[in-house]
């Protein structure tokens, strides 16, 4: 098996390859907060309240939460791209568990390479921003702290992406193999939508504890500061902890709805659209459509982004009310810190899907061009997919605003603090990100297009 694990990783190592960036970007976040920490504990200042590794931890929790997610749609796409080698491994005796292998094995592989070069970036960033970060005035009492390269930081910062990656990627992918070769305990009917009745379990508990999470916003806020706060904290602290909760379930509940929910929001904007004028709209429609593991795989991530952004701009604007009491530099600070990790992660991200679907890419425009698509009916077609994505991600991220800017609406009004967001602002990330999202698909599909148009000779069609 470990033969068979080198030998196809070096037969496709370019496609593997593709993964490099989101391992690279892990490597960064993991390493900026081993190496600040292993530097602030051996110079003995993870003492007292300003202990600068409190301050390094930030980003690794929501990076590890972003890297786990991400991971899931990589694995999925890295088997589809490869599952003509898969069903021949699976003929010739293969089970689920060996082909799961060599899978995870080869992500490891390459997640080691990528958190080797991440952990080495990491090192000047890590320093300057703690330097930066320290120089504004909510963490001028925090320690001064010499940053260096350490064995302990490198092998902490190794280990933690190899086996979250080796972890990951074999669960998903023995859930994938033994989804396609298993069909005993599954009904045919739920199949059809793409989720199994023990998904559609965990989604049902997950939508209940969202909307129980977000019911406790319209409750007394003596009850809720007695269910959501230490000993310590303020009533703002007590909405602040619940407001974090409620963002994690949702990024829990929308992943696990996902496969029901995105293909339904697809159907609904070509319905409300007004698609006859356009006849290359129901190619991109379908297109789109078909590729659904391309498509969980774009709007995942993008929706994570969405959220933690919203999260962090209610929160610290909103709520805490940073932006008025403190230095917009804490403002910035507080920004990069929070949102750093989740933004490298997701734009490798990116980068990673748009190296790994390269042949579907090509083998669908090649098919296009075939059934007798000009060039310019190429360019429409994939600027009408690449509006569509857009449109899925600022359908859900507007969604996801209106009842987080609700749920801050009711916590200032329960906390006497005066909001300086309108309602306007639920469309601010959504849309950015959605029209970010639009230019960086547009922009590959007409490399692709421009190159498979120079390079092809596309056989006349009869008429």
């Amino acid at each position: 098996m470990f033969k068979l694990m080198l030998w196809q990783f070096k037969y496709s190592w370019k496609k593997w390859l593709g993964t490099l960036f989101v391992f690279t970007a892990a490597g960064i976040v993991l390493g900026f907060t081993f190496i600040g920490s292993f530097s602030t504990i051996n110079a003995h200042l993870n003492n007292g309240r300003f202990n600068p590794v409190q301050f390094f931890a930030i980003p690794a929790i929501f990076g590890v939460i972003t890297i786990i997610l991400i991971i899931n749609g990589v694995t999925r796409l890295l088997i589809n791209s490869f599952s003509k080698d898969y069903q021949l491994w699976a003929v010739l005796g293969a089970n689920p568990n060996q082909l799961s292998e060599l899978v995870s094995g080869q992500m490891m592989l390459i997640s080691l390479i990528g958190g080797t070069i991440g952990y080495l970036l990491s090192y000047p960033l890590t320093s300057s921003l703690y330097s930066w970060s320290c120089s504004t005035p909510g963490m001028k009492s925090f320690p001064h702290v010499t940053m260096y390269l350490s064995p302990q930081s490198f092998v902490f910062t190794i280990l933690s992406v190899g086996i979250l990656t080796v972890i990951v990627s074999f669960g998903d992918a023995r859930r994938i193999f033994v989804g396609k070769q298993k069909h005993f305990f599954k009904f045919r009917k739920i199949r059809k939508q793409g989720m199994s009745p023990v998904r559609y379990l965990f989604s049902f508990a997950g939508l209940l504890g969202l909307i129980y999470l977000y019911s406790l916003f319209f409750q007394n806020p003596v009850q809720v500061q007695s269910m959501f706060s230490g000993k310590d904290d303020s009533l703002v602290g007590t909405y602040s902890n619940l407001f974090l909760l409620l963002t994690i379930v949702a990024i829990i509940a929308f992943i696990l709805l996902a496969p029901l929910i995105l293909p339904f929001i697809v159907r609904l904007l070509f319905k409300i659209t007004s698609h006859n004028h356009l006849k290359t709209f129901t190619t991109a429609y379908y297109n789109v459509l078909s590729k659904r593991s391309f498509l969980k795989s774009v709007i995942v991530p993008l929706f994570i982004l969405i959220l933690f952004t919203s999260y962090v701009t209610y929160l610290s604007i909103d709520l805490a009310n940073v932006s008025s009491r403190r230095d917009s530099s804490e403002l910035i600070a507080a920004f990069t810190l929070f949102l750093g990790a989740p933004f490298i992660i997701v734009l490798a991200n990116i980068i990673s899907i748009a190296i790994i679907s390269s042949s579907q890419r090509n083998e669908s425009i090649y098919q296009l061009q075939i059934l007798g698509f000009s060039f310019t009916d190429l360019l429409s077609e994939k600027c009408l997919e690449a509006l569509l994505y857009a449109g899925v991600i600022f359908f859900v991220g507007i969604v996801n605003n209106t009842f987080l800017f609700e749920a801050i609406l009711r916590a200032a009004q329960n906390t006497g603090v005066t909001v300086k967001d309108n309602w306007f602002s639920i469309i601010y990330w959504p849309g950015v990100i959605s029209i970010i999202a639009f230019l960086f698909i547009v922009i590959i599909d007409i490399a692709h297009i421009y190159r498979m148009s120079t390079r092809n000779e596309v056989p006349e069609v009869i008429e």
